[in-house]
């Protein structure tokens, strides 16, 4: 989801920075410019920054999804990990 529309920043962008080693509101909007041109998104960016940070201080899960593909879950985020499949040479 689109957090400031100014900046185009996503909920992702600030996972992403959280997971950079982005430790404080002040210094997300620094790196990302969220919240500092309108003004508008400045408490569901806040509200997203400390959502994405309480999740990620929680531990990750790893198990195999339905397809047999490993996935991480990390609070209430789930992530797909794309494991490298073999090169096939073809046949003629």
């Amino acid at each position: 989801m689109i957090v400031c529309v100014c900046n185009n920043v996503s909920e992702g962008d600030i996972a992403r920075e959280i997971a950079d080693g982005c430790t404080s509101y002040a210094q997300l909007q620094e790196r990302l410019g969220v919240a500092v041109a309108c003004g508008c998104c400045g408490s569901c960016a806040q509200q997203s920054f400390e959502k994405e940070a309480q999740a990620a201080q929680q531990p990750r899960t790893f198990y195999r999804g339905r397809f047999g593909e490993r996935v991480a879950a990390q609070g209430h985020a789930v992530m797909r990990l794309v494991e490298p499949q073999p090169v096939r040479a073809r046949s003629r």
